[in-house]
């Protein structure tokens, strides 16, 4: 984040706590995310503990007068444009062009609407990819609503699906809390890796299961590595080149002298990666873009057959950086499967390992 971005941000922060009532001192991040989970937590006083956090979604959205639909084709548009003709409720016109393929969502305050039915809409791209967010997508809502308190901002509001606006980062933020808020989430997280022992792919999915039906895998996945105490990697790897080699590659078109410019081969590399709050006491740090060991399980996971989950020791000195070597010394476990060209896998820091001197 540059200075520039830095500075938009910490004034969307104070904006949002203005609006809220929240003093303008201290961490102004957490002291919002608080007051968000404090209003998760006195709507649940009022009316019960939900099992699910699907169900404390609808609780949520009830409590603050918020109907959600759901666009997966064509049909269910134009059967909502039917129930809600926008004859009767203008804004409903714009849904056809807002609600593209660079659109998560769309959210409007009713103008003409029954007495029986809520003032706030908000409507779900689950068209493609977007199917995907849409359980994040209902949280990022909530929020906005949450945010806006008694000061109401708009009559019809986007969401796109990248969100480089300040607010829109803030939102994502606050949203990423409250999807798995604690309450319900962690007894379940915590049930769950006392029997499975460690934190694994099978253990997410039955934590989902359990209380996170509608989140997506790779959702609940980082939230349980919130929450685990042991120190643990997600990896997302890819098929792709170092950024050099990229550059290379953008100007090997243009020069004279091709074939004196051998054209880099793409290697598997580290194209995401998450952590534990406990790696951070051992100095081990996995980084973006790093090339993955040709020996290591997640090498042979995007060999193997798609989902099949491939589980293994190693060294971890084998993982390694071109200008400083070995990024640890000790054993690792690996779990790792290979899904649509990519490979994910759960990096495990045995006892005794240490960090690059």
């Amino acid at each position: 984040m540059t200075k520039s971005e830095r500075d938009a941000y910490n004034h969307q922060l104070r904006a949002a706590a203005k609006r809220l009532g929240l003093p303008l001192r201290g961490d102004i991040e957490s002291n919002i995310i608080r007051y968000c989970k404090e209003e998760l937590g006195k709507w649940i006083a009022a009316h019960g503990q939900p099992e699910t956090l699907t169900e404390l979604l609808e609780l949520v959205t009830a409590s603050l007068n918020l109907d959600i639909k759901e666009v997966r084709d064509e049909i269910d548009l134009n059967q909502l444009l039917r129930n809600i003709p926008p004859a009767v409720e203008p804004g409903m016109a714009l849904l056809a062009t807002e609600l593209d393929d660079q659109t998560d969502a769309v959210i409007l305050q009713r103008q003409h609407h029954q007495a029986w039915e809520r003032p706030f809409l908000a409507v779900i791209n689950c068209r493609g990819w977007h199917a995907l967010r849409r359980y994040f997508s209902k949280w990022h809502e909530v929020v906005h609503l949450i945010l806006d308190g008694k000061q109401l901002r708009f009559a019809f509001r986007r969401t796109p699906s990248e969100r480089r606006e300040p607010e829109e980062v803030l939102v994502d933020r606050i949203a990423g809390v409250l999807a798995f808020y604690p309450g319900i989430f962690e007894p379940a997280f915590r049930r769950e890796i006392e029997r499975a022992g460690r934190l694994s792919f099978d253990m997410v999915d039955a934590v989902r299961k359990k209380v996170a039906p509608e989140a997506s895998r790779y959702a609940t996945l980082l939230a349980c590595l919130r929450h685990c105490d042991h120190p643990v990697y997600f990896v997302r790897a890819k098929i792709g080149y170092k950024r050099n080699e990229e550059k290379l590659l953008a100007d090997y078109g243009t020069t004279l002298f091709p074939k004196e410019c051998p054209l880099p081969k793409p290697k598997l590399r580290v194209h995401e990666v998450a952590h534990s709050h406990a790696v951070e006491q051992l100095g081990i740090r996995i980084h973006k873009n790093m090339e993955i060991p040709q020996t290591s399980v997640v090498a042979t996971a995007l060999r193997g057959a798609t989902g099949l989950i491939h589980r293994g020791g190693e060294k971890l000195e084998s993982w390694r950086t071109s200008s400083t070597g070995p990024i640890g010394y000790g054993e690792i476990e690996v779990e790792a499967f290979s899904i649509d060209e990519e490979v994910w896998a759960l990096i495990h820091l045995r006892e005794g390992i240490r960090g690059r001197r």
